[in-house]
Formats: C-alpha cells, sequence, structure tokens
C-alpha cells in the first residue's frame, strides 16, 4: 500500500535555531526506511529554515517498518552521533528508540531546562539533561498509533549562565499516499 513520508525542519519566527554562521552548526542527517536510504544529508541549520521533504513509499502494514534518522551534527569542534529509530508494528505499536552514540562535550553545562520532547499522535514523553550523562546512552518507549501518524521531536537547548536558548525541530509524517 502506497503512503507518503513527510519531513518538515520548521522555522517559527519566534525562535532561534543553530546556525552555520554564528555556532559553526552542520547536519548531515539521513534517513531510512527499512535500511534503505530515504532523504541523504539534510542540513538544518537556521539558514536553511524551512525544510520540506516528502516522497512516496511502498508500505506493508502486515510487517514491522523501520524509520530510522541517523543525526551527524557538529557545532564548532564538538560532534555528536545520534540515531532516532522509530519501529511500526502490524499491532499498532511504535517502538522508539533514542540512541546517543557518544559523549558530548559541553552537555555538561546544559542548564535544568534543557528538554527534549517528543509528541507521537499528540502524546508526549519528555527527556531531560540525564539524557547527556555518560558516553552514551539509550531510551525505549512505546507507544500505539494510527494513520495519519504524526510524530514531533524538538530540543530546547540553554547553558549554565546564559539566557539564550536554541531549538531544534523536526516532524515525521507518514499519511496514505492520494
Amino acid at each position: 500500500m502506497p503512503k507518503r513520508v513527510t519531513i518538515t525542519c520548521p522555522k517559527t519566527p519566534d525562535r532561534r535555531y543553530f546556525s552555520e554562521k554564528i555556532h559553526r552548526y552542520s547536519n548531515r542527517l539521513n534517513i531510512y526506511y527499512n535500511d534503505r536510504m530515504l532523504f541523504l544529508g539534510i542540513n538544518d541549520a537556521e539558514e536553511y529554515l524551512p525544510i520540506v521533504l516528502s516522497q512516496a513509499v511502498e508500505y506493508d502494514e502486515s510487517i514491522t517498518n523501520s524509520f530510522r534518522f541517523e543525526y551527524n551534527i557538529k557545532i564548532d569542534t564538538v560532534e555528536e552521533y545520534a540515531d532516532i529509530l522509530f519501529q511500526l508494528t502490524p499491532e499498532g505499536k511504535v517502538n522508539t528508540y533514542i540512541i546517543r552514540k557518544n559523549y558530548v562535550e559541553g552537555s555538561e553545562l546544559l542548564d535544568e531546562n534543557y528538554k527534549i520532547e517528543f509528541e507521537i499522535n499528540g502524546e508526549t514523553v519528555t527527556l531531560d539533561k540525564e539524557y547527556h550523562k555518560g558516553n552514551s546512552h539509550q531510551i525505549r518507549f512505546e507507544h500505539t498509533y494510527n494513520y495519519p501518524l504524526d510524530i514531533k521531536w524538538s530540543s530546547r537547548k540553554s547553558f549554565q549562565g546564559s539566557d539564550r536558548v536554541t531549538y531544534d525541530e523536526i516532524e515525521f509524517r507518514i499519511d496514505d499516499e492520494v
């Protein structure tokens, strides 16, 4: 059954995002569908926002389908590698895995207002700065879902001694192909 996958990286006027010019930020976000490349090298630096990408896929609802978001982030000399994996089961469950693959230098300076929010068809899971403790980290949670499936996640980053807040936002949506 054909489905439409849409990726949106918004640009909200009252929010600040990581910038290529100001923060020396870059991202090579690769998105895979069942281990096949769907979107390659998305750079969500503020200068390129908003971004909207869409593609039709052949989708078999009788098997577990996976979508993997492979983050390759660099801010100045600091690097962060992480995968976000969504496994969509035939029983209507979405298993979400967030896998940070390395220690992120400077993360110990995040203040108590730091958070990452995942919203899956209206249900929210919030992570705090504990996510950044240690050399690597893995988190798993599960939700029920139906179509259209709408998953949004965003981070709110603020550091000790600064009142500046930087956001990172993305939306992943699966609809029936029309």
